[in-house]
């Protein structure tokens, strides 16, 4: 009997505890539709003197606290103020949402947040009344190429509710073993150091453009930071390439991916970015080919919050109708002009600014997120006593322009539903894209035959990889007669057959335009056989 008793009590407990497959529901790691909560416990009662003391002496000096992500305690984690203008323009007023970053391994090596997170950064929505552009715009990423969880979190201090903040996962180790099934390759943060000096030696470069600016590194960092490698001669090889050499560039990076980054900076008007007049807030990941890989960050401005493209501040006249190929010919710009540059990449690049469009903005995807996030947020919202912009500001900006302090921060809906339109009837969005209407593939003997039935393309290309590893390769599939009176053509081609498996994806190209199956390309390819 006592025996019953005390199992019948092991299943109750266990039924009780979160996350149980009896009890609660298991909260998802940085789940976008769930509101987080972190709670800190900082043991030094004088903690915000002395983080912002380590801030001004430029100082990433972290100090001990204790975590709870949801209920789950992580102890001896690292906490430390981050950001430059988020960070700066609220603290020389008094403010007390600042930005935090939080490193679970700071003091006790291998520790880890939950879903095995190193680093967590919480942002203040700084110029984001809305404050979901940092979730929406990673929400959208993450469809199309690798790029870091967010999701929203209420954030408690030492039982002092400071407010909603959105909760991202760093670009480190984790992420990228996450990504790329490894993290020993070079990682630059291309972020400029606004207060490093510049060596008068150097030729002049436009910030974190990746000019070719010579073989000396000291040349390149002010405005890169070497996360993890030693030899910077990978990024001096890849921007001689972009500057001096001629293409292709395919053997060092990543040319699909970026493309990708570029489609979603344009289609967002994410100008706190490459894209815009500060050139910045991006990684570059060079993986186990070699191949450097581009990376987004920091998205508390997209959406127009960032309103440089150049070195005027742009009108909402101007964000709504940001040209599709800004910076194409520009040689300040070689990520995007040396790639743009080449018909098939300017091709693929519209195609991938038009599936951004019908996946997320033609269809109201994005505004279904927003209501979502909403009424996840705003009961939140309206016990901040710390916040920076109020409730009503918070209603208000996801549809209008919102006053933050001076400067007038447009609606999302405000700008994407004019800019949707504007892209959609620009010219260079035009003609009929190639459409895959059929397609398969199967093995035979030690050889996969993959076929596929277009329509409009004059050409296909197949890129392929043995799974696991980085590079696709790339040929031009064969025209084969097809029988009947069908309006599409079979293009066949033959690959080697691996016990890895293969993967693969097609791009349809005609005299205007270009089309990817699956429509994320390089990002989510097909598997073969």
């Amino acid at each position: 009997m006592a025996l019953s008793r005390c199992l019948h009590l092991v299943l109750l407990l266990v039924a009780l505890s979160p996350g149980s497959i009896w009890g609660q529901k298991t909260v998802q790691p940085l789940d976008p539709f769930t509101l987080h909560e972190v709670r800190i416990r900082i043991a030094d009662s004088n903690w915000e003197a002395r983080l912002a003391r380590y801030k001004k002496e430029g100082r990433k000096d972290e100090i001990p606290c204790t975590v709870w992500l949801d209920g789950v305690r992580v102890d001896s984690v690292g906490i430390r103020y981050k950001g430059n203008s988020s960070y700066n323009s609220l603290q020389g007023q008094g403010g007390r949402k600042l930005p935090f970053s939080l490193d679970a391994d700071a003091f006790r090596k291998g520790t880890r947040f939950p879903a095995g997170i190193t680093e967590l950064k919480l942002a203040n929505g700084f110029r984001d009344p809305s404050m979901m552009r940092e979730v929406l715009a990673y929400h959208i990423a993450r469809t199309y190429m690798p790029a870091p969880r967010s999701a929203f979190a209420r954030l408690v201090v030492n039982d002092e509710y400071f407010g909603v903040y959105s909760l991202t996962e760093d670009i480190d180790r984790s992420f990228l073993q996450k990504w790329f099934g490894e993290s020993n390759g070079a990682l630059y943060k291309c972020d400029p150091d606004w207060s490093a000096p510049r060596d008068t030696n150097c030729p002049l470069s436009d910030k974190a453009s990746l000019e070719y600016v010579g073989e000396d590194p000291a040349c390149y960092r002010p405005f890169f930071e070497m996360k993890y490698g030693k030899d910077w001669t990978s990024l001096t090889g890849l921007t001689r390439r972009l500057s001096v050499e001629r293409p292709p560039l395919d053997s060092l990076l990543d040319v699909d991916r970026t493309l990708w980054m570029h489609a979603f900076n344009n289609v967002l008007v994410n100008l706190d970015s490459y894209s815009g007049r500060l050139c910045h807030n991006y990684f570059l990941y060079q993986d186990r080919t070699g191949r450097f890989v581009p990376l987004v960050w920091d998205m508390n401005l997209a959406f127009g919050g960032f309103r440089m493209a150049r070195a005027e501040n742009l009108t909402d006249e101007e964000l709504i109708g940001l040209p599709p190929l800004l910076h194409a010919g520009e040689q300040t710009r070689p990520l995007i002009s040396k790639l743009l540059a080449d018909s098939l990449n300017r091709k693929v690049y519209i195609g991938h600014v038009r599936t951004i469009l019908g996946d997320f903005f033609l269809n109201g995807k994005y505004k279904e997120l927003m209501a979502t996030w909403t009424a996840l947020l705003q009961g939140s919202v309206a016990e901040e006593t710390f916040g920076l912009y109020g409730l009503e500001s918070f209603r208000k900006n996801a549809s209008a322009t919102v006053l933050a302090g001076k400067v007038p921060i447009i609606g999302i809906q405000e700008l994407m539903d004019r800019r949707a339109a504007f892209l959609m009837a620009h010219p260079d969005l035009g003609g009929q894209r190639p459409v895959c209407v059929q397609y398969k593939s199967l093995r035979v003997k030690n050889k996969i035959q993959v076929d596929g039935f277009w329509s409009q393309a004059e050409k296909v290309h197949l890129y392929w990889r043995v799974k696991g590893t980085a590079g696709f390769q790339k040929l031009v599939m064969p025209k084969t007669k097809t029988k009947g009176k069908s309006s599409s053509i079979l293009y066949r081609a033959s690959l080697p057959w691996s016990k890895e498996g293969v993967e693969y994806y097609m791009v349809g190209e005609n005299t205007c335009c270009a089309a990817s199956l699956p429509k994320t390309g390089s990002h989510k390819p097909l598997k073969a056989g």
